[in-house]
């Protein structure tokens, strides 16, 4: 078998374009984790009870459900819902689905810091008028 130059000199540069597409949608998808993730996790701190068990569900149905089935859901049935359905791009599709996924378990990493913080901590951090 030899190596045919000309595919791979048509090749790269959709091989390259792609990257940059992917790495766009990581970027993107990163973003909206870390940001989702630090809404979910005050959501889920709050003493409003049902409001926090909202929150926690949404965690544990996105944290149990696959990721492929949440960006198919997004794609495919999403525009099909009546009153509220609408469209998305595949990249739009894509990062945001990612980043509400991953934003889940964002989400637990802060949760997880902030309960490790000792008791005594946060009564020092009081008794020096710091915000909660």
């Amino acid at each position: 078998m030899t190596w045919d130059w000309n595919f791979a000199i048509e090749i790269f540069p959709r091989i390259f374009k792609a990257m940059w597409i992917t790495l766009g949608a990581t970027v993107a998808a990163y973003l909206i984790a870390l940001t989702l993730g630090l809404v979910l996790t005050l959501l889920r701190r709050t003493s409003f009870k049902p409001l926090k068990w909202l929150t926690v569900g949404f965690i544990e149905f996105v944290r149990s459900t696959p990721p492929l089935v949440q960006l198919f859901f997004l794609f495919y049935a999403l525009p099909e819902i009546p009153y509220i359905g609408f469209s998305l791009s595949p990249f739009a599709t894509g990062a945001l689905g990612l980043g509400i996924h991953y934003s889940t378990y964002v989400s637990e990493i802060y949760r997880s810091g902030i309960e490790s913080i000792p008791k005594s901590q946060w009564e020092a951090a009081t008794a020096l008028n710091f915000s909660r």
